[in-house]
Formats: C-alpha cells, sequence, structure tokens
C-alpha cells in the first residue's frame, strides 16, 4: 500500500512538472559564431536643445535599432551623457564600461531645416581618436531616413560593410481589394502607397536610377509601366499586346528582361530603355538535353529557359 502510495505521488509530481513545463516560456539567443565578440558601440543621449528633444530622441532610437539589426555590434545606450564642450572627460568616464567606440550625436534646428551630426570615437586606440565625423541637413519628414543614411555610414567607415538601412522594399498588396504597388523602408516604417490602377499590378522591380518597373492590367492587358519616385509619375513602357511579364532589371538600370507572347510562341525579350530596342534572347520552345535555369508559366503551359 506504501509503495502504491508513493508511485501516485511520483507520478502525480511529474505530470505536474510536465504541465508547468508546458506554461513555460521559451527565449532563443543568439550570439556570434565562436568565442569573438562584436564590438559594443556606446550611444549617449544626443545632444540637442530641449525644443528638439522629441526629434533627438527618435533618431537615435532609429540608429541604435539599425546598428543592432545589421549585428556588426553590440549597442550600450546607458553610460553617462555626453557634454560637447569636454568631450575628453565623457569619453573618460565612458572607458570602465568597455565599449569599443562611442557615438556621439547632435541635432541642431537651424530654421528651416535640422542638422545632424555624428562623431564616433575609438575608446580602445590611445588618445580615443575621432574616426568618423559627418553631418547631414534635411526637414523634419526627413529625419527618419537621415538616421537610416548615419547607421549605414557609420557602418561602412568602422567595418568596410555598405549597410542595409537606407533601403526600401517594394511589394504587391491587395488591401483595397485590387493588387496595388507599396513601397515601404525596411524596418516597416513609412509604407507608401505608390499605384492607384484598381486592376492588379504585380512584380515590382527596382532600377539602379530609383525607379520601379513593373506589370499591371490597367489597360485590362498584362502591360509594363514605370514608377519615377522622384517626379511622382507613372508612365507606360511596353504596351505591346498579349502577355508582358517584367522578370528583372541589368545592373547598369538600362536594360529589362521579360516576357511576351505577341509572337507564336511566348519568349524572352531584353528591352533596352535608350535605345527602345527589343532583341529576342530565346524562345522558349520545349528543350532537349540541355540545362534548365528557369521554369516560365504563360498561359498555364510549362516552358523551360535554355541557354
Amino acid at each position: 500500500m506504501i509503495k502504491k502510495t508513493a508511485l501516485l505521488v511520483v507520478i502525480a509530481v511529474c505530470a505536474l512538472h510536465a504541465f508547468a513545463a508546458t506554461k513555460t516560456d521559451v527565449y532563443i539567443g543568439i550570439s556570434s559564431k565562436g568565442t569573438k565578440q562584436v564590438p559594443t558601440i556606446g550611444i549617449p543621449n544626443f545632444i540637442a536643445d530641449d525644443s528638439v528633444l522629441q526629434q533627438a530622441q527618435m533618431v537615435q532610437d532609429v540608429l541604435r535599432a539599425d546598428l543592432l539589426f545589421a549585428r556588426y555590434f553590440d549597442v550600450n545606450d546607458e553610460g553617462p551623457a555626453v557634454d560637447e564642450k569636454y568631450i575628453g572627460a565623457a569619453l573618460s568616464k565612458w572607458a570602465p564600461l568597455h565599449v569599443s567606440y562611442v557615438l556621439v550625436g547632435l541635432l541642431r534646428k537651424q530654421e528651416p531645416y535640422y542638422v545632424l551630426s555624428v562623431d564616433v570615437y575609438d575608446m580602445l586606440s590611445p588618445g580615443r581618436p575621432r574616426v568618423y565625423h559627418n553631418a547631414w541637413k534635411g526637414s523634419e519628414k526627413s529625419l527618419r531616413r537621415l538616421a537610416h543614411i548615419a547607421s549605414d555610414k557609420v557602418i561602412n567607415a568602422l567595418t568596410g560593410k555598405r549597410g542595409i538601412a537606407d533601403t526600401r522594399i517594394a511589394f504587391a498588396n491587395n488591401a483595397t481589394k485590387h493588387k496595388e504597388i507599396y513601397a515601404i523602408d525596411y524596418d516597416g516604417a513609412n509604407l507608401q502607397r505608390l499605384t492607384k490602377d484598381n486592376s492588379i499590378s504585380i512584380l515590382p522591380r527596382w532600377s539602379k536610377d530609383g525607379r520601379i518597373f513593373y506589370t499591371t492590367y490597367r489597360y485590362r492587358n498584362p502591360d509594363i509601366f514605370s514608377i519615377d519616385l522622384r517626379k511622382g509619375k507613372i508612365s507606360p513602357v511596353l504596351i505591346k499586346g498579349g502577355l508582358s511579364l517584367i522578370g528583372g532589371m541589368s545592373p547598369d538600370g538600362k536594360a529589362l528582361a521579360f516576357t511576351s507572347s505577341t509572337g507564336t510562341n511566348p519568349s524572352i525579350f531584353i528591352y533596352n530603355l535608350e535605345s527602345k530596342q527589343t532583341p529576342i534572347v530565346k524562345k522558349t520552345h520545349q528543350p532537349s538535353g540541355c540545362g534548365r535555369l528557369a521554369v516560365l508559366f504563360p498561359r498555364r503551359q510549362v516552358h523551360h529557359l535554355c541557354i
């Protein structure tokens, strides 16, 4: 009887433990590969007048998030404040925190603009020299982008790598019950609807000059249009009749690849944006003994691209 009671107690305890385990939160930690630690950047509160403290905090928060997302650095923003007149003394106070760099940011209002300046000091070298300095000017609306630019420049200066903070993502979405083209910052801010075609707009492709090319059924046929973000202008590029599905842009931004069904068989073309010529690349006849590099689906038929 005692053995049975003890066994029931053990089972009850195990069941209770199992139940408790299902309620336990699980956290996944991510650390750098091996034993090598990434350097830490100290970011004291940005220097700013009382009238722009809120804007300065926003810029600092965006820059901090960009640096963390890049994963080249850890960030410590809990150190002592910095007085721009006594930078050396402030750096000495940061020394016990074992940071590799200290980033000093300053935001000033110079009507009608804001001026953001960033200085980075090397805390591990003798004399703690300044290893980076730059300043940018813009409107209040552009402050978030200035923070992205600053983080990219700092990353490039300290690592030689190109940052991605000052980039945007183009995509198609049907929130309006029609597929339209949108753009958004890489961190999910500044969502912008770019088209109002009230149809099917798909396959946005960035060009080197910042334009977006896409396929749209605006005229009840899949044609290719371009969006000039600087001018706020949408223009037709290829209206050929039949199927015109954009593939991609050339690295120099001077040409685009697309699939067209205007001929006997759907084919791939390269359209030169300067000469307006469209030489055919390859007809999509059924291959025999060739390498398959891509698959196209014009009119629900499968065609393999062979080069």
